[in-house]
């Protein structure tokens, strides 16, 4: 079901953004990341819809043996860095006909280096973070 899009006054279709914006950080052993996603009409390209996302995940600290404490803090000469490798936008449905749900949201692919470490050197750990909202969920902006 469309939208009437503030472009062109049309009844329009909608898209979803293939180039989430996405912020991942670390903070001792806890990634995060801030994610929204926009959907848009497919006549002009008006922002229509948006979710935003804050998923997050502990790290045990026993995977980063050697580089931190039991409490998660850095050891000394050693800082970890998490990196962005790889955005996915996904959908999915669940039902049919009239009570059919579409789900969407972003994932994001992550690993964790230390200082201590070579460029090109193995990950410390690799991991992903995502998160969904049902459609009709998602915050109008028109």
């Amino acid at each position: 079901m469309g939208k009437q899009c503030p472009g062109c006054n049309k009844l329009a279709g909608l898209e979803t953004d293939e180039d989430p914006d996405v912020e991942i950080s670390l903070d001792g052993t806890t990634v995060s990341a801030n994610m929204r996603l926009v959907r848009r009409s497919t006549c002009c390209s008006e922002d229509m819809k948006e979710a935003s996302f804050e998923p997050e995940e502990e790290i045990d600290p026993a995977e980063f043996e050697g580089h931190v404490d039991e409490d998660g803090e850095a050891l000394d000469g050693h800082e970890l860095d998490v990196e962005e490798h790889g955005i996915e936008v996904t959908e999915r449905s669940e039902g049919k006909g009239r009570g059919l749900k579409t789900f969407y949201g972003v994932k994001v692919d992550y690993e964790i280096h230390c200082s201590c470490q070579k460029p090109g050197d193995k990950a410390l750990y690799t991991g992903s973070l995502s998160d969904e909202c049902q459609a009709s969920h998602m915050d109008e902006l028109t």
